[in-house]
């Protein structure tokens, strides 16, 4: 088990989308991009281990880097937010397409139509909000 899990990292940090979801400073890519087909992961971002260290506090610099860190990680939510939300909406688009293909496979001439508009819509539909 553990080598298969070696080898799923390596894979996801291979991989364009993987390498790029993971750069400093953007975690996620560019909050704005729409979804990218085969990268659907949004990584949580763990909490700063400072923040519950008591030496942290017995020094002023110390514990201003331990605020930065915090500070950092509450963006890094945001961030997370935001992918979550992507990936939510690219899964409820992906049914909601993918249902409109099988009704219309199926004979149901009205679904055909619904298919196409359905695809059209989620190749147009605009880039989500910055949080």
């Amino acid at each position: 088990m553990r080598g298969f899990a070696a080898i799923a990292l390596a894979l996801a940090f291979a991989s364009p989308a993987g390498a790029r979801a993971q750069s400093y400073g953007q975690p996620y890519g560019d909050v704005n991009a729409p979804p990218q087909p085969g990268f659907t992961h949004c990584a949580a971002p763990r909490a700063p281990s400072c923040v519950r260290a008591d030496a942290t506090y017995a020094d002023d610099a110390a514990a201003q880097r331990c605020k930065a860190e915090l500070d950092r990680h509450g963006e890094l939510v945001f961030l997370y937010r935001a992918c979550l939300m992507r990936e939510i909406t690219r899964a409820v688009l992906e049914v909601n397409v993918l249902g409109y293909l099988y009704r219309c496979k199926s004979g149901d001439k009205r679904a055909c139509e619904d298919h196409r508009e359905a695809v059209s819509e989620q190749k147009k539909r605009p880039a989500p909000e910055r949080p």
